[in-house]
Formats: structure tokens, sequence, C-alpha cells
């Protein structure tokens, strides 16, 4: 790279090129160093002319490499001549990608006429190759297959390096390479690749490359990173049986095989034999087995010569086909898995259902009636559930309960039932009836409760008292239930209803008590003493008085016993009439009967 160029001209006398220039030439550059060598020369130009010089400078981008302020050189008469002033050598570094510009301006005072003349520019020097910046084709590579090393920095140049896996662990060194590198190792480097893999599936793959040109080094050490891996598919361990049977042996007893499992009941226990071991590839070292049944997995370290074997604690919660898995683990993570299936038979508790009641829905003697289910567990055609026990036992509400009985159950595929069973039990208490039963696994109980006994229509004989649907307690006719007349209820014992009930005390110890609803009047009247024949002086009020004159007959009692009757008439506005028995008695009487009005 050669140059010249000059200033601004200067007008001596009648000449006007006269002017300062500056030349230059790249000298060399030195690549190791990373710097260029520019020679300079500096002068000033008379056409016909001449002045005094004075306060002369050069200026590069490498600093100030010419300074003169005082007279350069005086008057020497007229002439055309170059003048030499300064010159010298500059050195410029460059940058690391090589690239530099070299920078220079000169100035310079003619003294004669007060005049300077100067000038400058800018150039770019040719790039300096440097070192090269290696680059993995890919991110990640996988054993066996070629691995492309590109170097950016390619003509008249060559590199040394070498390949690492894992990084810093040279596998492949290259003296001469110029754009790129490409490895395809052969079985013995790949078995090394796997040697230095025993433990991971992935590793590092690094590159470090030195940059010459001919015999000089250019810059230092570059390197890079990437991935490789292993194809596990290729490298599974060898593992192809493990056995399994159920460790609940209560259900092995059952069952009479322990590949049968039952739900709710069994519990896997899986193992691998010492002559079943996983083998694993490549350097690779076992290292574990790894159970999995029913979403539950159980690990247990690898062994050389001892069984190797993991019981489930939870039992098997569902029916049906279940998966049994072993998997053999080696030091790398690669795994090889072995499933197996097994039966679940579907189970629950036995179902129980229970019907007690009294004969008539009032006698003593209670019938009960027992029946339910209970799983099969069938296996061919072959029932291995049965009934172990049906027991029945009883107790006074609140009570002490009575000892079991035990009751013959009879089994018809997953039904079962009992003749009718009897109890003889109070009428009037209450009672609670359980009943048990067990089969095979487990057992279900279920609670029947008595109540008192009903009649539908009593007569004491004692009392001489009427009772609708209970024993007579109260009054002459004490009635559990509702009264319709004409399909329309006219008295009730709902606690709803009752409230309407209304007491009045009609004088001379005279209680009445009336209801009305839906139109219709109830009422039950009660006195004692000597009352004679004919109307009364009460009166009933008002909102109670019948559409209808209405006669009742009533009756009377002394000493507990009937002694005799009467008749009551109510009139259209309250009245009160009485006929019968006039002696010292109780009197009671009650009825239903249309109400006159709506108050």
């Amino acid at each position: 790279m050669n140059d010249s160029f000059r200033g601004n001209s200067v007008r001596l006398g009648g000449s006007p090129n006269n002017y300062a220039f500056v030349n230059f030439q790249l000298a060399g550059q030195d690549i190791a160093g990373n710097y260029s060598l520019i020679n300079y020369q500096f002068y000033a130009h008379f056409e016909r002319a001449d002045a005094e010089l004075r306060a002369g400078v050069v200026n590069t981008n490498a600093g100030q490499v010419y300074n003169n302020g005082g007279r350069i050189k005086g008057f020497q008469g007229l002439a055309t001549r170059d003048v030499p002033i300064a010159s010298g050598t500059v050195r410029v570094n460059h940058r690391d990608d090589g690239t530099a510009e070299f920078q220079i301006g000169v100035s310079l005072f003619f003294y004669n006429t007060g005049t300077s003349a100067g000038t400058s520019r800018v150039y770019n020097l040719p790039t300096i190759p440097r070192q090269s910046q290696p680059t993995f084709s890919k991110n990640l590579y996988t054993v066996g297959e070629q691995i492309w090393l590109n170097m950016n920095r390619k003509a008249n140049f060559h590199h040394i390096g070498s390949l690492q896996i894992p990084d810093q662990n040279e596998i492949v060194r290259f003296e001469n390479a110029q754009g790129e590198f490409v490895w395809q190792p052969n079985e013995k480097e790949i078995d090394e690749i796997y040697k230095r893999m025993a433990n991971t599936t992935r590793t590092s793959l690094g590159a470090d490359i030195t940059t010459w040109n001919g015999g000089t080094q250019i810059g230092g050490l570059t390197y890079t990173n990437v991935e490789i891996q292993l194809d596990s598919s290729k490298i599974q361990p060898d593992f192809n049986d493990f056995d399994f049977s159920d460790s609940n042996a209560k259900i092995t007893e059952i069952t009479g095989n322990s590949k049968i499992f039952v739900q709710g009941f069994s519990k896997p226990k899986a193992w691998v034999l010492p002559k079943n071991k996983m083998a694993a590839k490549k350097y690779a070292s076992p290292s574990r087995y790894v159970f999995a049944a029913d979403g539950a997995t159980i690990s247990a370290d690898y062994s050389e010569n001892q069984q190797v074997q993991a019981i489930f604690e939870r039992a098997i919660n569902s029916a049906g086909s279940l998966t049994i898995s072993a998997s053999a683990v080696d030091s790398r993570g690669i795994s090889k898995t072995v499933n197996k299936t097994v039966e679940v038979l579907p189970y629950s508790a036995p179902v129980l259902s229970i019907s007690a009641k009294r004969q008539n829905n009032f006698d003593e003697t209670v019938e009960i009636d027992i029946s339910g289910t209970i799983s099969t567990l069938k296996i061919g055609n072959s029932n291995k559930n049965r009934i172990a026990s049906l027991q029945m036992r009883h107790r006074a509400s609140g009570g002490s309960w009575e000892s079991w009985k035990t009751i013959q159950a009879v089994l018809t595929e997953a039904n079962f039932s009992a003749q009718r069973q009897y109890l003889s039990l109070n009428r009037a208490g209450s009672f609670e009836i359980e009943v048990k039963v067990t089969d095979r696994l487990s057992e279900t109980s279920s609670v029947a409760e008595i109540s008192p006994g009903k009649p539908i229509f009593f007569i004491s004989s004692n009392t001489e008292k009427v009772g609708v649907n209970k024993v007579p307690e109260f009054g002459d006719l004490d009635v559990l239930g509702d009264i319709y007349s004409r399909g329309r209820k006219v008295l009730t014992d709902s606690q709803e209803d009752t409230d309407h009930w209304e007491m009045i005390d009609m004088g001379w110890g005279a209680k009445g008590l009336f209801y009305k609803k839906n139109g219709f009047c109830g009422f039950r009247l009660s006195f004692t003493g000597n009352y004679g024949n004919g109307r009364m002086l009460e009166k009933i009020k008002e909102k109670y008085w019948p559409k209808h004159e209405t006669a009742f007959a009533g009756i009377c009692i002394n000493n507990n016993r009937h002694s005799g009757g009467f008749i009551i008439k109510l009139g259209l506005n309250g009245e009160i009439e009485k006929r019968g028995t006039d002696s010292y008695e109780e009197y009671h009487v009650s009825g239903v009967y249309l109400a006159k009005n709506n108050l």
C-alpha cells in the first residue's frame, strides 16, 4: 500500500503552485504481533519560487511523529524543487479481528506570505489474519455419527487441535485441518466413548484449536463445547424374567393359587432370582430394580448373588386385570422393563338385608327374615367364598344384648338366606335385633328396630275403654291417628292440628274441649257430680254452634266401672240438653258435628 497526497497551494510572487505534500508506504505487517509498519516522507514543493519554512507538524493515529515549531529552512532563491522536511516509520496496532486504519495529517507555515498549508487523510490497512473460532455443525450429536468442526479462518491457514469427550479429555487429535475437521469415529473409538460414558447417557463434547500461518502461530488457543449422547435403545440391559405372588397367605389359602389376587386384600410380592439377574451393556454396571403395581413403585438395589424382592404394603384396590412390572436399571439410568398380568377377583363385604316385624303389628311374636349377598371369588366354575357364620341377638332398647344365636344360612351362588326366625318380645316394649354375617374375609352387621305393638282396634275388658291403633290410655275412646268423615279429616293427633283445640270452662266443674276445622267441630265434654236431666245452665261458644241439632251418646263411670249412659243434645244456639242417668257419676261424651258458621 503506497500513496502520496498534497496540501493546499500557496502563491509565492507570481507562482501559485507551491504546497506541502507527504508520501507513505506500507513497510510490512507482523502477523504474530498483529501490527503494521508504515514509512512516511514529508516535503515542501516550490514552483519557481522560494520561501522561509517554519512550524512543521506530522500527526498520525499512532501519535505525533514530527513537530518543529521553529525555522526549518531559510530563503534559497527561485527554483523548482522538492525540499525534504521529515521522514520516519510509524507502527499501527490492529484490532483483535486483524483490522486497522492509518490516519496521517501534515501542516507547514510559509513565513514570507504568512500562510499555512496542510491536509490529512484516513486509509484502511490490509487486514492481518487472526486465530480461528471453531464451531460445531450442531448442538447435540449421537455416538457413531460424523462430527463436523468448522473453522472461520480458511485461506492460507491450518489448524492444530483436538476433540474431547467429555470436555478436556482428548479422544482424537488433528494437525493440518483448514476449513473444517470431520471425524467419523471407528469401532475402537466408539467403544472408548462408551467406556467414558459408563454412568451417563449424555456428556460434553469439546474442541480446542490453535491457528497457524505456515510455521507461525496466530493468537492463542480457542475452544467450543456442545453435547454428545448415547442411543439408549441400543444398549438396554439384558433382562427377561421375574416372578411374583400374593404375600397375603390367607388369600392364597382361599384361592389355592398365589398368582390369583383378591381386591382389597392381596398385596403383591415380586422378585428377581440370581439366574434371571440383569446384564448391563457397554461398560455400564447393574444398579437397581424398580417394581411397580397398582400405582405404587418400590426400588431395590441390584445383587449379584442374592434374590432381590419387593413386597407392596398397600392392598390392590381395583378388580380385573392388573399389570405387575419389574424394570432393570443400569448405572446410566437406562432400563429394560418386563410386564406380567395377574387376575384380581372382585370382592366387597357381605350385603345384609333384615326384615323384622310383629305379627299383626301388635303381637308379642316377632318375625325376622334374613337375606343378602356375598362376593363369589369364582375361579373357573368354583366359588371360593362361603358363609362362615350367620348370627342374631336382641335386646330391649337401651338395655344389654342377649347372647348370639347361630343361624343356618343357605347359599346359592352369591345369594344367601335363612329360614324365618321368631322371637317373643313384650308387645309394650321397644327392641333392637342385630344380625351379623361373616364370609371368609370380612363381616357385616345390621340392626332392626321393633316398636311396641300397635292394635288396629282394642276394647279394654278391665277399663271398659276403646282404643283405635293403640291400647286405650285416655278417655273412653283413645285414637292414635286422624279421624275422617266423608273423605274429610275432622280430627287429628298431629301437633299442627291439635294446636287448634280450645279448653272451655263451662262452670259447675264441667270442662269442654272444642276443635273446629274445615267446617267441622269436634268436642269432648266431661263433668262429675249429680247432674239431673233437662237443659243445662251452661252453653257452648257461638263459634262452635252446630248447623243442625245434634245428639251424642255418652257413658257414666263410677268406681272405674261403667255405671250408666246418657244423651247430650246440642241446640242451634249452643244450648246443651241432657237425658239419661242422673245420679252422682263421671259423665263423658265426645263427637263430631257440622259447624253452623265460619267464625
